[in-house]
């Protein structure tokens, strides 16, 4: 990648996509995409740009994808549709914080606590409690990991219902990140509620 490198640096991005897209094939799909969103950062296309970091992120979780995340998120009005407004948002937002980044080192802490407290008390009953929270944790994370997450590729209208019969309720610009679930060829949208209604599924890709 030695001449996207180039080409990047030099401003040439039309060349730099182009190669990008060239050695899409021989690259792993995070980093293409991350290399995807630093064309987009140096074209100002921020909607893009956020695209590419989102789906760079869900694949291989990165702090310099989530820097470079945040960043481009400076130059969208993201909380304007995104941030929480009523309880329930409240709540997914939080299990989903603490089932993707916190679960992790929260397991870590309890086995040493559990594992010093067993070698001091040898207390079965207390290290099973500490064992069952841990798979607790565990399952916790693999099941906000696989929560239906999408980004709207376009701007597309929302609905009261799955179809174009039911009346448009409000719309949504391109690079959204919602939580959904899918009724044929349409996202009934979860998160967050400010968005709740249907869009149609070509609208938006999953992460």
């Amino acid at each position: 990648m030695k001449a996207f490198e180039h080409h990047l640096a030099q401003g040439e991005l039309e060349e730099a996509r182009k190669t990008l897209e060239d050695s899409k094939k021989d690259l792993d799909p995070a980093v293409y995409w991350f290399k995807h969103g630093l064309v987009d950062v140096q074209q100002k296309n921020w909607s893009d740009a956020r695209i590419s970091f989102l789906k760079s992120q869900k694949i291989t979780p990165l702090e310099e994808t989530s820097n470079n995340l945040k960043l481009v998120e400076t130059k969208l009005s993201v909380d304007q549709y995104e941030s929480p407004r009523q309880l329930s948002d409240y709540a997914i937002s939080t299990i989903h914080f603490v089932g993707t980044e916190i679960a992790l080192t929260l397991n870590l802490v309890l086995l040493v606590i559990g594992l010093w407290n067993f070698k001091k008390t040898r207390d079965i009953v207390k290290f099973s409690i500490v064992l069952s929270l841990m798979v607790a944790l565990t399952g916790l994370s693999l099941w906000t990991k696989n929560w239906p997450w999408f980004v709207f590729e376009k701007e597309a209208a929302v609905y009261a219902g799955p179809s174009e019969i039911f009346e448009q309720v409000g719309s949504v610009p391109r690079s959204i990140k919602v939580l959904g679930t899918q009724k044929d060829s349409w996202i009934k949208v979860i998160y967050p509620s400010r968005l709740d209604g249907w869009v149609k599924k070509e609208n938006l890709s999953e992460l």
